[in-house]
């Protein structure tokens, strides 16, 4: 690498290395504690000229690849002792030198979106990390918390430079001012053609905004690092044998004790970040299903190549959100704000190869594994992502989110009025904002609020019609494709009381209506009156991830013929996803093969573990 064109360019490039180390890390896996994904190279790394690109891959040819030596060999992560010299993993359908021409033409094509468009295109920079506090249905802002609100408030300047001086923090602080501000801009501001759902005094331009608009984002391929056989079993021994069983019953409400272990101040320090058993988790993707980091010692970020044969299209992802996703924003002083999308699921192998292809297909954030205190100690999979890609990627995609589309919605209005991820997110000024951002935002914050609260639950006519626009708008294939992955996030196939059953589940009783209606309409079932719309009796709902707040209700058909043709419409896009392998797909599957619950059938399902 020293060597490299010496004679002819001897001064190093200012971002070299970090191409070099990321579309490296790209192409071989990285090291399992590294989270760049291969949309986030050309971010990373600034806009690097092509011939920095060809430089790095002639010499890196010379470097990975000596004479006589394999182009395809990558030094494997360490692991532990208890996998003593594992060979060396084989990397497939990439190398270094294909990464990094595909890395120069990804920066060039960042390079030029970053030039400043008329459209009022924003800068790629996320805003800080937003907290994780937890909403009953899916993650929220803790949007009361005095520390939240006041996080920039030192970094500003007290006075603006046109003299104005920076406003107090109010009584009951920023996030409840800013809240009442927006409501009341809310319900005072006149409506505008093309408005909003939820907030009809800001909308788009007749023709739409090029500056809102999401493409996919032109990726280094995700590459499998093939490890033997042998290694990855070695690695899912010894990630079962360190596996503590947490024995959960319903006489504690399912609370456990915390073993040792796995506490914070006394936990095994292989448990922590970086340890030994975190590089056995990152292995493969069976032994991070088995993960249990120690309380307090933060994510294991997981790479693109753990989705695995799963590979999912837009449609799928809103179908997630609409059962499991949360959008969400949080404020900070007089004019900051933030806003995320997060899913979060229990710790298994197909929530992890599930959200890891989302992120993939979404093309920005992250997916962790966390420990956390609920019930005592409860490990899940986290995605999380909060840049402009995001935004873009819901206000291009909304109308197919279902009974999130309201608050997916606004992704068009945080990045147009509200120009939110332009800069640093909280770290805008107060005084650098135009009266439209405050205003904007202000709106944003509180609509989102109001969203998520039990009067947009109701099962009204118009609810209904609504939501029935949204249904008769998608193609036939975009929609039980979100039908689909709504099941997988908020369904469940059953064989109860010696019935076949498949079941929907949503707080927003006007949303099942009118799925069911349009599953009839489209004859995916034979009629109405196999379905049955109900509320979710209190009695059998058990401890969760989230407290329940609201009713529940839930949409579910019993007649077995009618069952066979909907799974059999659900199991087609399963397959097609590279996901026929999940529990509830197999379920599915069980019920075409069957075709009525017959002994054989219950015995079947009984042996399909979730």
């Amino acid at each position: 690498m020293e060597n490299m064109d010496e004679d002819t360019d001897p001064a190093p490039m200012p971002k070299l290395s970090a191409l070099e180390r990321n579309a490296y890390e790209a192409v071989v896996g990285g090291d399992g504690d590294d989270c760049k994904s291969s949309s986030d190279i050309a971010r990373d790394v600034g806009a690097p000229s092509r011939s920095s690109a060809r430089r790095w891959a002639r010499s890196s040819t010379s470097a990975c690849c000596p004479p006589g030596g394999d182009r395809d060999a990558a030094p494997d992560p360490p692991l532990t002792a208890a996998l003593e010299s594992p060979p060396a993993p084989r990397v497939t359908r990439a190398t270094a030198k294909e990464a990094a021409a595909e890395a120069a033409q990804l920066a060039d094509e960042a390079s030029a979106t970053r030039r400043p468009a008329a459209t009022g295109a924003m800068d790629e920079d996320d805003p800080p990390a937003a907290p994780d506090a937890m909403d009953e249905e899916a993650p929220a802002a803790p949007q009361d918390d005095a520390a939240l609100e006041s996080e920039d408030d030192d970094e500003e300047a007290a006075v603006a430079p046109d003299g104005r001086k920076k406003p107090s923090a109010p009584d009951g602080g920023w996030a409840k001012h800013r809240r009442d501000l927006g409501n009341e801009l809310a319900a005072s501001r006149p409506a505008v053609p093309g408005g909003y759902d939820a907030a009809p005094s800001f909308g788009l331009p007749p023709g739409g905004d090029d500056a809102t608009q999401w493409t996919p984002t032109p990726l280094l391929r995700v590459v499998r690092v093939v490890r033997s056989a042998t290694v990855e079993a070695a690695a899912v021994a010894a990630a079962a044998a360190a596996f503590i069983p947490l024995v959960r019953t319903k006489a504690r409400r399912y609370k456990v004790d915390v073993p040792e272990e796995l506490t914070q101040e006394k936990g095994d320090a292989r448990r922590g970040k970086g340890g030994a058993l975190w590089q056995v988790w990152m292995t493969c993707v069976a032994a991070a299903a088995l993960a249990q980091p120690r309380l307090g010692s933060g994510g294991i970020c997981l790479p693109d190549w753990f989705a695995g044969t799963v590979r999912l299209k837009p449609v799928d992802v809103l179908g997630l959100i609409c059962a499991d996703g949360s959008f969400y924003v949080t404020v900070s002083g007089v004019f900051g704000m933030a806003s995320r999308l997060m899913i979060e699921a229990v710790l298994s192998v197909h929530s992890i190869q599930l959200l890891v292809a989302l992120k993939n297909a979404i093309g920005t954030g992250s997916v962790h594994i966390l420990a956390c205190r609920h019930l005592g100690y409860y490990v899940k999979v986290v995605y999380k992502a909060s840049d402009s890609t995001m935004l873009r990627f819901l206000a291009t995609h909304w109308h197919l989110g279902g009974v999130k589309a309201r608050q997916l919605q606004l992704a068009n209005l945080a990045l147009r009025e509200a120009k939110l991820c332009l800069g640093r997110g909280y770290g805008i000024a107060w005084h650098e904002g135009t009266q439209l951002q405050y205003d904007a935002r202000n709106v944003l914050f509180a609509v989102l609020k109001r969203l998520k609260s039990a009067d947009a639950v109701k099962s009204t006519s118009a609810n209904v019609a609504w939501y029935g626009g949204l249904f008769a708008a998608m193609t036939a294939d975009q929609f039980v494709a979100m039908v689909t992955f709504f099941f997988e996030g908020d369904g469940g196939s059953y064989i109860s009381d010696g019935k076949f059953c498949i079941g929907f589940f949503q707080s927003d009783q006007g949303f099942l209506v009118a799925l069911r209606d349009a599953l009839v309409s489209r004859r995916l079932v034979a009629a109405a009156g196999d379905f049955h719309v109900t509320e979710t009796p209190a009695k059998v709902v058990g401890p969760t991830v989230h407290k329940r707040t609201r009713k529940a209700y839930r949409c579910e058909v019993y007649s077995a013929p009618a069952c066979v043709a909907l799974a059999r419409a659900l199991y087609g896009v399963y397959e097609d996803r590279g996901a026929a392998h999940f529990p509830k797909a197999r379920k599915l599957k069980l019920m075409i093969d069957h075709g009525k619950p017959s002994a054989a059938a219950v015995a079947a399902y009984k042996l399909i573990k979730d």
